[in-house]
């Protein structure tokens, strides 16, 4: 069995949730979210809600809470129980116009990294992204890979709308804006895929872990899809 996750600290966030931050694990990310699915399976009683990031986990109770010895036991006890869960991440296909139409930050990006529009083009639809965590907002998916000529800080200010479909780059890392919402990553490119299904079981595409990869079409290809839905 895989070796468990071993608790560093614990801060409270608000009333009624509690920060689990935890020692190092060589494979951490996926360790944290075997532990966050095997919370929510075991539907512990006055948690409502488990949010994992890239080094902590977030526990938000139905109550006033404190980490008192009773609920660092059972973390703990979570931690060795949810080694033996095996996640399998999945690989998703995401298609991605990069026309400046649809990409209003694209000559912002080719100015500032001396790229043309075709080396971004290629240089981001390379990789194999990882998705480290979903958070901001439902959906928004942060992705690790970016390759370092396409790193750029966020922007000076945020846009006070990015279009549902949205991909984007700030920092170290490309994301995926899933609804529409202001942002202050640089958007190179809009997908007219369906990344959103609130009528299904599983309401997001895609999950913690799982690899996306890009395939470039045009923007003939992308409005021949906006508009068949």
């Amino acid at each position: 069995m895989t070796k468990p996750l071993k608790v560093n600290y614990v801060q409270h966030n608000g009333d009624c949730a509690l920060l689990v931050f935890f020692k190092p694990h060589q494979h951490q990310p996926l360790r944290l979210q075997a532990l966050a699915q095997y919370i929510r399976q075991e539907q512990v009683d006055g948690i409502v809600d488990v949010v994992p990031a890239v080094d902590s986990l977030m526990l938000v109770f139905d109550r006033p809470t404190e980490a008192d010895d009773n609920i660092m036991a059972a973390v703990d006890e979570a931690c060795r129980l949810s080694a033996a869960v095996d996640l399998k991440p999945q690989t998703h296909e995401i298609s991605v116009c990069y026309d400046p139409e649809v990409a209003p930050d694209i000559k912002a990006v080719m100015s500032h990294t001396g790229l043309s529009l075709q080396d971004i083009i290629t240089t981001h639809s390379q990789p194999a992204y990882e998705i480290s965590f979903l958070g901001f907002l439902p959906g928004f998916a942060y992705l690790s890979g970016l390759p370092q000529s396409l790193h750029i800080p966020r922007k000076a200010a945020p846009t006070t709308r990015t279009p549902a479909g949205s991909i984007a780059i700030a920092n170290r890392q490309s994301g995926i804006y899933a609804l529409n919402s202001p942002g202050g990553w640089h958007v190179i490119g809009r997908t007219p895929d369906s990344l959103v299904d609130w009528q299904s079981q599983q309401k997001m595409r895609y999950q913690p872990l799982d690899i996306i990869k890009f395939k470039p079409i045009d923007l003939a290809h992308y409005e021949h899809v906006c508009d068949d839905d």
